[in-house]
Order: structure tokens, then C-alpha cells, then sequence
């Protein structure tokens, strides 16, 4: 069997961080949208 080439395990490894942090992103990005949906439901509430 071969084994796998440096570069390609590099690049895997290198990859991970990146998925995550767009992960991380994506999730913070939607945690402001809630937290916008909520406060905008609390301002109409408020009003009525």
C-alpha cells in the first residue's frame, strides 16, 4: 500500500480550521438574526 503524499495530508489538515471558522461564522451570523427577529418582535409587542 502507498502512503498518502506530505502534501495532500498538509492540505487536509490545513483545510479543517478554515471549514470550521466559516462554520464558526455562519453561526454567529445566525445568532445576530435571531437575536434581531427577537428584539424586533419585543418592539411590536411593546406597542401594541
Amino acid at each position: 500500500m502507498r502512503k498518502p503524499d506530505v502534501a495532500s495530508v498538509t492540505r487536509g489538515k490545513a483545510s479543517l480550521p478554515a471549514a470550521s471558522r466559516d462554520e464558526a461564522s455562519t453561526q454567529l451570523v445566525c445568532l445576530a438574526l435571531a437575536l434581531a427577529l427577537v428584539v424586533l418582535a419585543a418592539r411590536i409587542a411593546s406597542i401594541w
